[in-house]
């Protein structure tokens, strides 16, 4: 069943290549949305739409990140469906 997800994610995020790599996982598993930095730049803002199974992949992924990132927290918030039609950076 498709679903969207609002994730939050903190912490040494900045020049890290996160929202990059972000964008390539999702690409690899099928999941549409847009990844941005909030205006803080430690907190980038995920909308994700996706299988269920795929997701869950998404949200282990996004828990670790990049090798040169340090994930402190993540937040997810069931939303509604926009449908996507791909994966972007958004920059804010």
């Amino acid at each position: 069943m498709k679903k969207a997800l609002n994730i939050f994610v903190s912490g040494t995020l900045k020049k890290t290549g996160f929202r990059f790599y972000c964008m390539q996982k999702a690409v690899e598993l099928g999941i549409k949305g847009t990844v941005s930095y909030t205006g803080s730049k430690n907190i980038i803002v995920i909308i994700a739409e996706g299988e269920e199974k795929d997701l869950k992949k998404f949200l282990e992924w996004c828990s670790t990140g990049t090798p040169s990132c340090r994930v402190t927290e993540i937040e997810t918030h069931e939303i509604g469906l926009k449908n996507y039609s791909g994966f972007d950076i958004v920059n804010k």
